[in-house]
């Protein structure tokens, strides 16, 4: 392998590395919008209860 396809090689693979790292950071956004998501369910189910009167 000459040193320029080496370096092509790594090129792509660093690129290759780069879009995971943003895949990954996409999906922890989204968990964290999942949570977030949950969290709020959850508050609006006690005000719920509380207007409704039930425990």
């Amino acid at each position: 392998m000459s040193g320029a396809e080496l370096v092509e090689r790594l090129t792509g693979l660093v690129k290759l590395q780069a879009d995971i790292i943003r895949e990954q950071a996409a999906a922890l956004e989204q968990a964290r919008a999942v949570a977030e998501l949950g969290g709020m369910i959850e508050e609006a189910d006690r005000e719920r209860r509380e207007l409704t009167g039930e425990n």
